[in-house]
C-alpha cells in the first residue's frame, strides 16, 4: 500500500540592505545568517533593553501614574517600524486603543505613540517619527486605574519587534509603595486629632475635638447595612451617651443611624454621630 504525500514547503524572505519587501527600508543590522531557516532575529545579537518602573500611588481604585524608564544599546528604528511591548500590568484598568503618554517633563511624548491592550494588560509603544538614540534613557508615563482590591506589585517585562527585535527581559521594580501596581488594602490614612481651641486646656472647659482621616478606598453605604468610622480611647471626656452633632469638611456624609434607611432620610439625619460613654 502506497500513499502519495503532497510536498510541503515554506518560502522565507529576508528584509535586508536592498530595501526589503515593499520598499519600506532595511532592518537594522540585518545579516545573511538571518536568512537561515527558523533563525530567530535578536537571539544571535546581544542587543538589550534595560528598564525600570515605579508608580505614583498604592491606593486602591484610584488613578495611578506608572513611570517607565528604559534604554536600548542600539537605535530603535522608525522605518521599518519598531514596536516596544511592556507586559504584565496585572489588575490595571485602561481603555483599549490609543493611550496618552507623557515624557519626563509631563509633556506629550515626542518619541513614541502608545496603545493599550486590556486582554494582555499590555502597553505597546510605536517608535515615531524617527529612530531612538542608543544609550539614552527614555521616560514614558501612563495613567491607569488601580484595582479595587489589594495585590502585590506587578512583574513587568519589556521586548521589541519589527525593525529591531530585542528579546524579552524583566523590568526592574521600585521598592516599597512605589513598586508598580502594588495596591494596599483599604485603610484610614493621615490620622490626627486635636482640640479646636488651645486656650481651653483647663479642667471642666467645653471644647470641640477635630479628627482628621483619609480613606484610601471609597466608603459606600448600603441600605440596611452599617458602615461606621469608630474613634476610641477618648479617656476623660464628659459626654452622655446618645446622638451628637458633628460637622465635616464634606457635609451630609455622616449619620447616627446604626444602619442606613434609604426610604426615609428623616430617620437618618445627616451631620450626626453616636457617642457611647463606656
Amino acid at each position: 500500500l502506497e500513499a502519495a504525500w503532497p510536498l510541503q514547503f515554506l518560502r522565507l524572505g529576508l528584509l535586508g540592505g536592498g530595501g526589503g519587501a515593499g520598499g519600506g527600508g532595511s532592518l537594522y543590522g540585518a545579516t545573511d545568517v538571518e536568512s537561515q531557516p527558523l533563525q530567530i532575529r535578536g537571539l544571535s545579537k546581544a542587543w538589550s533593553l534595560v528598564a525600570s518602573a515605579s508608580q505614583s500611588t498604592s491606593s486602591p481604585a484610584v488613578n495611578n501614574t506608572i513611570r517607565l524608564v528604559f534604554m536600548s544599546d542600539v537605535p530603535l528604528t522608525a522605518n521599518p517600524v519598531t514596536l516596544v511591548y511592556v507586559t504584565g500590568f496585572s489588575g490595571a484598568l485602561a481603555t483599549d486603543g490609543a493611550l496618552a503618554i507623557q515624557d519626563e517633563n509631563n509633556q506629550p511624548h515626542g518619541a513614541f505613540t502608545a496603545s493599550w491592550r486590556s486582554s494582555l494588560r499590555q502597553l505597546v509603544l510605536t517608535v515615531t517619527p524617527q529612530d531612538t538614540a542608543p544609550g539614552r534613557n527614555y521616560t514614558v508615563q501612563l495613567t491607569v486605574t488601580n484595582p479595587s482590591v489589594p495585590q502585590g506589585s506587578a512583574s513587568l517585562t519589556i521586548e521589541s519587534s519589527g525593525g529591531v527585535v530585542i528579546q524579552r527581559s524583566a523590568v526592574a521594580s521600585a521598592a516599597g509603595a512605589s513598586a508598580p501596581l502594588l495596591v494596599d488594602g483599604p485603610r484610614l490614612a493621615g490620622l490626627s486629632i486635636r482640640r479646636s481651641n488651645s486656650n481651653k486646656a483647663y479642667p471642666g472647659a467645653q471644647d470641640f475635638l477635630v479628627f482628621t482621616f483619609m480613606p484610601t478606598a471609597r466608603l459606600v453605604p448600603q441600605a440596611g447595612q452599617r458602615l461606621s468610622v469608630v474613634l476610641t480611647g477618648l479617656v476623660g471626656m464628659v459626654q452622655a451617651s446618645g446622638t451628637i452633632n458633628v460637622t465635616s469638611s464634606v457635609p451630609n456624609v455622616f449619620t447616627a443611624c446604626d444602619a442606613l434607611n434609604a426610604s426615609s432620610a428623616s430617620l437618618c439625619p445627616a451631620n450626626t454621630g453616636r457617642w457611647d460613654a463606656l
